[in-house]
């Protein structure tokens, strides 16, 4: 199975690869500069998408590479550690013969009908990762290479639907999923706005499991994907304070394991897709191609497309929503993600695919109506209040998980687990925070997580988690705004709002205030919520004596050399890098 991690891209009319060929990076299609390094070898392919582009223009370029040298590409081949907990990982598939497979597929072979090249430029899925079973075999039923068009299909969900071709029929299933950017709990028309142009991800909620209660690790971008692929609280990684930029010297450390090679030591092949966000590094050596994806179509660090601002959407879409901007990227994000359905659908691959569908993080309000919305929930991308970290999330497997909508307490942290139980894989051996949700999914059972901790983008021991939620109700024993929450009316989600300690907690009833509106404590403490604030703080202390905090990676510090740059070896850098 390949594990897709993806984020926005455009697709650029040109020549299909064909056997024997790799895809590598045109510099002017980047976003920021790329500077490979000379006479390097490399090991991925990496499509870049320009940071603006007049709507209807490729956002998306790429060229065709002879693989004269084993894992030529775009980005350098770094030397990896052995991972904790799990063996090292290939950065490619493994040979036929090691997979019990009579051969390899043909690059990006596409069955009869499947989905190959776009004909014009068309914006692809924002954030995914998708698992395929890997069981390689030659060809497909009709199969053939990319060599045919089809207007109007993301060249991204091309991408992620060929891989899906490429594994045979098996016991396990294929898993793909789709993180949203900045996408609010309250930005689908599932999850009640009365005026987002949604109808693809409405109806896959309609006709799978929809969470009311599920939330991301952090109210931010870097420690959220963090924790989504290895299963673990980002303080561990040390992946804090804040977000990696393009310069940071640390990422996600490769001595943590990713759900990619958890899958991949199940026999899965992997690969990711848009947005890493995780560091880039000397030599490349962050990218997810050391992080156990065995491909990589994307960009390093965030690219401000999409639901990100500045939102980004092609000529189909600019102009077609009521919400301006950023409705018009919501749109074209929801086309891309019913054009994928479709794609499982028409290539019998529906009913043995997860879809899981989330969001990052909160809404960034900053720009007012050119960022996403929280619905009824406070504030939004940078607080630990719900409107930052409770995300629209929503489960899809047609005849395996009954249609639905569940209230019981799930997180991202959750997914590593829950894919590992269904691949049938094995857990990594070290410290994890994620629970498997499988009772969930299939409606055998309450969820197995009872808490959930909050910490602010800036963690550190002193002061724990800001907020903590056991069953319904949630305690908040530090509160601070983020500028990613200005211009809402509640002055408490401002930037300029301080750091505020609370004793006792401000105490809410999720259940009956999700808005967190009302403190249950104004009117003092009767025995009962007195037994629920001993509850919480006996939770708080256990899980805080078991949290490590890891060395940071963002305090390593930025280095402008290890900026992408299209310019090679100009100075200085990264002023001189201009991809024009």
């Amino acid at each position: 199975m390949p594990l897709l991690y993806a984020n926005t891209l455009c697709s650029k009319s040109a020549q299909a690869p064909t056997e024997g060929s790799l895809l590598q990076a045109a510099p002017r299609s980047l976003p920021v500069p790329w500077d490979p390094a000379p006479g390097a070898h490399y090991n991925s392919s990496f499509l870049g998408s320009s940071r603006r582009q007049k709507a209807g223009s490729s956002c998306l370029g790429w060229k065709l590479v002879p693989a004269t040298e084993e894992g030529q590409g775009p980005f350098p081949r770094a030397t990896q550690p052995q991972r904790r907990g799990l063996p090292l990982a290939s950065t490619r598939p493994a040979p036929a013969s090691s997979r019990g497979s009579p051969g390899p597929a043909p690059p990006l072979a596409a069955a009869r009908g499947g989905l190959q090249l776009p004909k014009r430029p068309a914006a692809a899925l924002g954030h995914m990762v998708l698992g395929v079973r890997a069981r390689y075999r030659r060809g497909l039923p009709g199969g053939s290479a990319m060599g045919q068009r089809v207007p109007g299909v993301p060249w991204a969900v091309a991408f992620l639907a060929l891989l899906a071709l490429r594994g045979a029929a098996a016991a396990a299933p294929n898993f793909v999923l789709v993180l949203a950017d900045d996408l609010g709990f309250g930005d689908l028309g599932s999850y009640g706005h009365p005026s987002s142009a949604t109808p693809h991800l409405d109806w896959m909620a309609s006709r799978g499991l929809r969470f009311t209660d599920f939330y991301s690790s952090s109210s931010v971008c870097s420690p959220s994907r963090a924790a989504l692929l290895t299963g673990r609280f980002q303080m561990r990684s040390g992946v804090y304070p804040g977000v990696f930029s393009p310069g940071s010297r640390g990422g996600l450390p490769l001595s943590e394991v990713t759900i990619a090679e958890v899958l991949k030591a199940a026999g899965y092949a992997t690969a990711m897709v848009g947005k890493w966000h995780l560091g880039l590094g000397m030599n490349a050596s962050f990218l997810p191609i050391h992080q156990g994806f065995d491909h990589f179509l994307g960009v390093p660090y965030s690219h401000d497309q999409h639901t990100h601002y500045p939102q980004f959407a092609s000529q189909e879409y600019t102009g077609q929503s009521q919400r301006g901007p950023f409705g018009d990227a919501l749109a074209e994000f929801d086309g891309s993600v019913g054009q994928l359905l479709q794609a499982l659908k028409d290539n019998g691959l529906a009913n043995t695919t997860l879809v899981f569908f989330t969001s990052d993080n909160g809404p960034s309000t900053l720009r007012m109506a050119r960022g996403g919305s929280s619905g009824l929930l406070k504030c939004g991308k940078g607080t630990t209040y719900e409107g930052g970290m409770r995300e629209p999330a929503v489960a899809y497997w047609p005849g395996r998980i009954t249609p639905g909508v569940t209230h019981e307490l799930a997180s991202t942290l959750d997914v590593l687990p829950t894919l590992t139980a269904l691949a049938g894989a094995a857990l990594p051996k070290v410290a994890l925070d994620g629970y498997d949700l499988s009772p969930v999914l299939f409606g055998s059972g309450k969820s197995p997580r009872q808490t959930m901790f909050f910490f602010p983008p800036s963690p550190d021991p002193l002061h724990g988690p800001f907020a903590v939620r056991f069953g319904k109700y949630k305690a908040h024993y530090f509160t601070q705004g983020s500028l990613h929450s200005d211009t809402t009316p509640d002055e408490a989600c401002h930037g300029l709002t301080p750091l505020t300690p609370h004793l006792p907690p401000l105490l809410f009833d999720l259940e009956s205030d999700p808005a967190e509106n009302y403190d249950l404590l104004q009117s003092g403490v009767g025995p009962e919520l007195l037994q629920v604030l001993k509850e919480i703080q006996l939770h708080k202390v256990l899980f805080e004596q078991r949290m490590e905090f890891g060395e940071s990676q963002i305090r390593k510090g930025r280095d402008p050399a290890l900026q992408p740059c299209c310019v090679p070896n100009c100075t200085p850098k990264p002023s001189c890098c201009h991809c024009s």
